[in-house]
């Protein structure tokens, strides 16, 4: 937000509108009347350097962490600045105008046609202004190459099938058949999860926007089908935020499949531990739709006054704009705002990385987690047999040709160097100056930290409540992934980590880079050319289309394909852009969360 000169009486946020967005999108953008949101100022600086203190292990304050109400008395508004705002909105003619629960910032419908001004005599009140652009929708950040389990030929684990082809890609003449879709049991034989890795006693809130679909039963037939503990009634539990969630039946719902993948996922790896499924706002679109995801993001931190109603909070969406620098200076300042309190309260805040190659916000903000992702082989035994970076490059072959078109890199985890934040202290001496130089050659906050199974060629197999047109309802299996899986996995694994523990593990990237190289983690390597070629590609006839067809064709993809010149995305020995530093490695990692060592 400007800030006034000192004879300027006000500031004025006239409604933007985002390129590309149609014309009569635009028109109603800045026409209609909105759900606004100024979000208080308090003392960002104070809270910042107590939560340095907090997370740091070492430090006299390490894990000492506030409740909710605490938090606001220490580092919020004063009631005084709280009334100011409200007094003005009321007085310039806004409706509805309310605090939210523990003054993070002040609501108000706006009056048609009118631009938001702030007054100098609160602008030093008032961090952020959000609700002021135009319309778009969260993007989830599950891969779309989601498949049924029934249609092409798939493998039970990795490289069961193979397949040769011919004329060669890349020099590659086979590949493995995709796997089905693993299971609970294999995912965690992979990760090394014991029976006693249950995460019980623990909370994970699932961020969503949008309501699930009889979650609760599509999960207990996940625990059946997978061999998993059935859950509690009291294990999971819903709560709608605003007219999105189950209150107003939602909009264009894009959270039934991935809530399931959110849930069933955090369920494979932690059992055990009970289950928030946050349901934000689908129908409120502005900004990208992050007020939608930021009510739902603070539900669980402001919840219960003396705590956080959650431990651990699974964030799988991105907010869509592209590249970083176009995020608005309020929408990252409000993200911050709740990446400060979350942290304070001992929350450990996990966003999915994207998965795309390039850096995609919010994920590069410096107070969260970000999980970046691979590509698993998991073998017969449910063993480790291989895993990389996420990043695929494909080539297509349609019709009676005999040629290979080659696409590029589709997909891949996110990550990168930010050009909008400077290198956290926990990243130095960690990551690479090559891989933490941004594009004014600045050493950059770098994503992702961690990761886990992400590719969907390499995915789990999740399922859904599905209504059939004779009214009659049955859970349907479905393959996904995407940083939206691995996600919710490191999620369960914290769980586990802080299972029987007497205080929560809080914002983990201190902890995390002071372990760096040791044996919590899994270092995630390069592919080599003397791998055998079923781990460098994957091979499948046909490929599912929009509308969950099969197309003929063939498609090969090739694993670890990297970009190092275009979006400086590797694989690498210790930290990388795509895996962060490397995936969990069991009851090693369980230990070193606990112990800081």
């Amino acid at each position: 937000m400007r800030r006034p000169s000192a004879t300027a009486c006000a500031v004025a946020l006239a409604a933007s509108v985002l390129a590309g967005i149609p014309a009569a999108s635009a028109a109603s953008a800045t026409t209609q009347s909105r759900i606004i949101q100024l979000w208080m100022a308090g003392h960002q600086q104070a809270a910042q350097r107590f939560v340095n203190a907090v997370s740091t292990p070492g430090s006299r304050s390490y894990h000492r962490f506030l409740g909710p109400g605490a938090y606001t008395r220490r580092f919020g508004p004063s009631a005084a600045q709280v009334r100011a705002v409200e007094s003005y909105l009321a007085g310039a003619g806004f409706r509805r105008v309310r605090a939210s629960v523990s003054d993070d910032y002040v609501s108000a419908i706006a009056p048609s046609g009118l631009n938001v001004t702030i007054p100098g005599s609160i602008d030093r009140d008032v961090l952020a202004v959000t609700g002021l652009s135009g319309f778009s929708r969260l993007r989830p950040e599950a891969d779309k190459a989601a498949t049924s389990a029934k249609a092409p030929p798939c493998s039970r684990y990795w490289a069961q099938q193979t397949r040769t082809f011919s004329p060669a890609f890349r020099g590659l003449t086979r590949g493995a058949v995709p796997v089905c879709g693993y299971s609970a049991g294999q995912i965690r034989g992979a990760y090394g999860a014991t029976s006693a890795s249950t995460g019980k006693g623990r909370t994970i809130a699932l961020i969503e926007v949008g309501a699930p679909n009889k979650m609760f039963r599509a999960l207990t037939d996940y625990a059946r089908v997978n061999g998993l503990p059935a859950p509690r009634r009291d294990q999971y539990r819903e709560e709608a935020i605003g007219q999105g969630g189950k209150n107003g039946g939602g909009c264009v719902n894009g959270a039934v499949e991935e809530a399931s993948l959110d849930s069933e996922a955090a369920y494979a790896m932690a059992p055990g531990a009970s289950q928030l499924m946050v349901d934000g706002n689908d129908c409120d679109t502005a900004d990208h739709g992050t007020q939608a995801l930021f009510d739902a993001m603070l539900a669980p931190l402001t919840g219960h006054g003396s705590r956080a109603s959650a431990d651990i909070e699974s964030v799988s969406y991105g907010i869509g704009y592209t590249p970083e620098s176009s995020v608005p200076s309020s929408v990252r300042k409000a993200f911050h705002a709740i990446a400060l309190r979350a942290a304070a309260e001992g929350v450990s805040l996990l966003l999915a990385s994207g998965d795309n190659p390039g850096l995609e916000p919010p994920d590069s903000d410096p107070d969260i987690t970000a999980v970046g992702g691979t590509t698993l082989g998991i073998g017969a035994r449910d063993q480790r047999v291989f895993e990389t970076g996420w990043s695929t490059a494909f080539g297509e072959r349609t019709g009676t040709s005999g040629r290979w078109h080659n696409q590029g890199i589709l997909l891949a985890a996110s990550g990168g160097a930010s050009d909008v934040y400077r290198q956290p202290g926990y990243q130095k001496a960690v990551v690479p100056r090559s891989m933490a130089r941004n594009q004014a050659g600045q050493l950059g906050r770098t994503v992702p930290d961690i990761a886990a199974d992400a590719d969907p060629y390499s995915g789990m197999l999740f399922g859904l409540i599905v209504t059939r047109r004779n009214g009659t309802s049955a859970y349907e299996p479905f393959r996904q992934a995407g940083t939206s899986t691995s996600t919710p996995l490191i999620a369960g694994m914290v769980a586990d980590a802080e299972q029987g523990q007497p205080r929560n593990l809080g914002f983990l990237n201190p902890l995390l880079y002071s372990l760096a190289g040791s044996r919590a983690f899994h270092d995630i390597l390069p592919v080599r050319p003397s791998d055998p070629q079923a781990d460098r590609a994957f091979y499948t006839p046909g490929e599912t289309d929009i509308n969950n067809k099969f197309a003929p064709g063939f498609l090969v993809g090739i694993n670890d394909a990297q970009d190092a010149s275009g979006t400086r995305q590797v694989t690498a020995p210790g930290y990388d852009t795509m895996t962060g530093l490397g995936t969990p490695n069991g009851s090693a990692f369980i230990k070193a969360l606990r112990s800081g060592k």
